[in-house]
């Protein structure tokens, strides 16, 4: 396959990472591929469970990638089987989207090299997880000699990052797409204990006023069009989103989970949002520019919402999941669709989504139906 002399695509799923060499292997004479996306489906949590030797795996990306740096536009490796320095060791001059995700990176070349060596970087993801214990990566130390080269930066997306991180300085004014999430995807506190994820990986999830002072850390992103956060609440939720508002007048998709502050049982079951639902509304009130919301709202236990419950009903039949579309629309009419996170009764997560129709008279919501069986993206959005 990977002769054919048309071929500039190639997308591998769930390749078996213990065999992929002899399954693919790398000719002397390769393809003219622009666009390569390796996707391994899971392997967060198969990582979690068991150690995989990855060592083929990593091989057969180097030797590709050694060949195809030249001629790459679009790039999604598992991070897990890479090895910092085969982005800082030569040159990737047509290289415009990079992603690496899963589990953190062999680190034997500082990060922030890579930016010098993707001169036309415009996307850039690095939503990987990291080992209990182990500390959120920095791409960009404070005051560094020399500034990243990411001025035409686009899209940034990053997992479990930190506020110390001295890449929010470089942030371009530009930037049109901003991404600040976890790896595992949806923060999951049982009651039973920590589950295998949790024994295996650290969250590292940010607070509201780390986001509020990485905000601050950067430019007025006036440009900025789609964002999301995955956050933990604080006294500084309000504060965030009236600072985002301000300084995001373009903003027209907003991706917003918050997770409670909370961690023991009988919390989890009754303790009440820091931020209710109706001044969460009023707050989104102020992003003048926004036409989607999409919400994952940590609803007390007693009022499930991420949970296999989502369905039940108040008295008038109408669900939690719906009542947070309705309050979010009443306080943002020119909405055109709120979705919120739910799992099903499979264990699936899935978006609810209402289209809002203002008319005359008071907002109304039209449900799309969901696609049965389709996970929501975990990891990365390619």
């Amino acid at each position: 396959m990977l002769r054919l002399p048309a071929l500039d695509h190639l997308s591998v799923s769930n390749a078996a990472w213990d065999s992929i060499r002899s399954s693919l292997p790398v000719p002397k004479v390769l393809a003219p591929l622009r666009v390569l996306r390796l996707f391994t489906k899971g392997r967060v949590d198969k990582l979690a469970h068991r150690v995989l030797d990855l060592s083929l795996e990593a091989q057969w990306i180097a030797e590709l990638c050694s060949q195809l740096r030249t001629r790459l536009e679009v790039l999604a490796l598992p991070a897990e089987s890479v090895r910092a320095s085969l982005f800082t060791s030569s040159p990737w001059p047509h290289l415009r989207e990079l992603f690496l995700y899963g589990c953190c990176p062999f680190l034997d070349a500082p990060l922030m090299q890579i930016f010098d060596m993707v001169p036309k970087l415009r996307a850039f993801t690095l939503a990987v997880a990291f080992a209990r214990g182990q500390a959120p990566l920095i791409l960009c130390p404070h005051n560094p000699r020399r500034s990243p080269n990411i001025s035409g930066l686009r899209r940034l997306t990053l997992a479990s990052t930190s506020p110390k991180d001295g890449i929010f300085v470089h942030v371009p004014p530009e930037l049109e797409e901003l991404s600040l999430r976890d790896v595992p995807r949806f923060y999951r506190r049982s009651p039973w204990g920590r589950t295998p994820l949790d024994r295996a990986y650290d969250a590292h999830i940010l607070s509201c006023g780390d986001v509020l002072s990485i905000f601050r850390t950067m430019p007025r992103l006036a440009a900025l069009n789609h964002l999301e956060l995955v956050v933990i609440e604080d006294e500084h939720e309000l504060d965030l989103l009236a600072y985002i508002a301000d300084s995001c007048p373009r903003l027209a998709s907003f991706e917003f989970h918050c997770y409670r502050n909370v961690s023991e049982y009988d919390d989890l079951v009754s303790a009440p949002l820091a931020v209710p639902l109706d001044a969460l509304g009023k707050a989104l009130a102020t992003f003048h520019s926004l036409r989607v919301v999409r919400l994952n709202i940590d609803l007390p236990w007693c009022e499930f919402t991420i949970s296999q419950y989502y369905d039940r009903g108040f008295g008038d039949g109408v669900t939690y999941a719906q009542t947070i579309a309705q309050t979010i629309a009443r306080a943002v009419p020119w909405l055109d669709a709120v979705c919120v996170l739910v799992r099903d009764a499979l264990d699936l997560y899935q978006w609810r989504m209402w289209i809002v129709h203002e008319r005359s008279g008071p907002v109304q919501l039209t449900e799309f139906e969901p696609v049965s069986g389709h996970h929501y993206k975990q990891t990365y959005d390619i």
